[in-house]
């Protein structure tokens, strides 16, 4: 629980919300007429959430620590996996900003859940390499 509470709190709840929304949207997705602001709610959320985390995980020291090596790297690598897998989904995600543009809120739909997905893909991404890393007792990705 250490893992997911205390200084990673705030981290914790947005995730919670954001796995609730997107779910609750899922489940009423028949009903739903207005996607467009839905997928922009999203993105802002998701955005929020991954600035959180990446604070969270020290990603900002990572990236210090590759340029001059001036302090000790965040909990994961710079160039690792995480930053990765997480870049290429971000750009999928990017994707949805054309949200507004389309006509079709079918369209709008598909976007909302493009975007949800790729953003639900980089939480369980980080969080399982958290709680693997965890387990394994390390102090950091090396690579």
């Amino acid at each position: 629980m250490k893992l997911y509470f205390g200084k990673s709190t705030l981290t914790t709840l947005l995730l919670a919300g954001f796995v609730a929304y997107v779910a609750l949207a899922f489940w009423r997705r028949g009903e739903i007429v207005h996607w467009g602001r839905r997928t922009l709610l999203v993105l802002a959320w998701g955005l929020l959430l991954c600035m959180q985390a990446a604070v969270r995980d020290g990603y900002h020291l990572s990236v210090q620590h590759a340029i001059d090596g001036s302090c000790a790297p965040g909990l994961f690598a710079a160039a690792g996996p995480q930053a990765i897998v997480v870049g290429v989904l971000a750009a999928v995600v990017l994707c949805a900003v054309i949200t507004p543009f389309l006509d079709s809120q079918l369209g709008r739909r598909g976007l909302f859940f493009a975007a949800a997905g790729c953003m639900l893909m980089k939480i369980a991404f980080v969080e399982f390499s958290r709680v693997w890393l965890w387990l394994s007792g390390g102090t950091g990705w090396k690579f």
